[in-house]
């Protein structure tokens, strides 16, 4: 499921833009804060978040290799965010704290 998600991830960023805006507005600023992205899939709020927020260290996890790759390939200029293939409910980095969860 993951790979059609990842090949179609265009697609689901229009689907989800207006949920997507939604969102950002009731996060507010992050600036300074760890923020992680549960079940991140493609990336797009991870990304959204970290490029209004460049101080912030975005984190997005997703159980999907297909999802993780596509992410990264998407974040690569982006400094302040980075993408984890891990069960978020497991999932226990030993140098990421964060102050905010989110999710889509």
């Amino acid at each position: 499921m993951g790979r059609t998600w990842a090949e179609n991830y265009r697609l689901t960023d229009r689907s989800f833009s207006g949920l997507t805006e939604r969102l950002l507005a009731r996060i507010g600023g992050c600036e300074g804060q760890g923020v992680l992205d549960i079940g991140c899939g493609a990336g797009e709020l991870a990304l959204a978040v970290a490029r209004g927020n460049p101080a912030a260290t975005v984190v997005g996890v997703d159980v999907s290799a297909d999802l993780i790759d596509t992410a990264r390939q998407r974040g690569g200029a982006h400094t302040n965010v980075r993408f984890e293939l891990a069960d978020a409910g497991s999932w226990t980095p030993p140098d990421f704290r964060p102050d905010r969860l989110i999710s889509r």
